[in-house]
């Protein structure tokens, strides 16, 4: 393919997926923050926003977790219950289970985080078995051949299972970061991070 019939294929693609796009943006809610947002957060926020609308909701789901733990390492410091050459030595799941020690998360918050972070950890280490019980639980009812190529059809997105992890945990993040640096949620698209 040369670089004619690649930019027409790419017009082609784009007007397809317009509108899908279109509705992804439609799906977020506006945040607005006041400052003091960790560069890498707001960087990683905004790249996870464009991923999520051109529909790469694995790489969402990433972004979504790396944002929490960066965030809960800015808690844990910025509470003075962690320095921060002590925070960058802790995995994700012992910055959350000091952060809900501390008050810094509630119960509702940890689950979401640990949730996060099992999806995170399957992907990462392709492990087909831990996808297959996540899938299981997004798939109310499967049957022994289905079972077999459920992880193919989580990551496929069949009946937008990724792309409803990737909103809702995107949304989390989003959320969590607000409650933190945010100022107020407000209808204004500028607002959006």
């Amino acid at each position: 393919m040369n670089d004619n019939e690649f930019r027409e294929n790419l017009k082609k693609r784009d007007a397809e997926t317009l509108e899908d796009r279109i509705a992804r943006r439609n799906e977020l809610s506006p945040i607005e923050y006041r400052g003091g947002l960790p560069q890498l957060i707001w960087d990683y926020s905004g790249q996870a926003i464009d991923m999520y609308i051109s529909g790469h909701f694995v790489g969402v789901l990433f972004l979504s977790a790396t944002m929490v733990e960066l965030a809960l390492a800015d808690a844990l410091v910025r509470n003075f219950k962690a320095t921060q050459e002590v925070v960058e030595c802790l995995t994700l799941d012992e910055k959350t289970r000091l952060c809900r020690k501390f008050g810094i998360i509630n119960g509702d918050d940890k689950r979401s985080i640990d949730t996060l972070r099992q999806i995170r950890n399957a992907l990462t280490h392709a492990n087909a078995g831990k996808l297959t019980e996540i899938a299981k639980s997004f798939y109310s009812s499967v049957d022994d051949v289905i079972l077999q190529v459920l992880p193919s059809l989580y990551l496929g997105n069949f009946g937008g299972s990724m792309k409803s992890q990737a909103l809702k945990f995107l949304e989390f993040t989003r959320r969590l970061t607000w409650r933190w640096y945010g100022v107020n949620q407000t209808d204004s698209p500028s607002g959006q991070a």
